[in-house]
């Protein structure tokens, strides 16, 4: 099995890698969503363990339908 598919090696937006220990969450900066790998959101299409730089970038945030590029890592 490759590290990215274990979660180890995660590739960003702009192609770069980088080791992850654990996926990381992400909040919407519109509203208190949090996108949590661990859950994905298969109601729109992004199954469980997909980490956020691994979702389309036509994804929009389930509750207030903002783009992907309005969230924010969380540390």
């Amino acid at each position: 099995m490759s590290l990215k598919k274990q979660g180890i090696i995660s590739t960003t937006q702009g192609g770069e890698c980088r080791i992850v220990t654990e996926m990381d969450k992400w909040q919407c900066l519109a509203c208190p969503y949090i996108y949590e790998p661990e859950r994905g959101d298969p109601t729109n299409g992004v199954p469980p363990g997909t980490s956020f730089e691994d979702i389309p970038d036509y994804w929009v945030c389930p509750v207030c339908g903002i783009s992907k590029d309005h969230f924010e890592r969380l540390m």
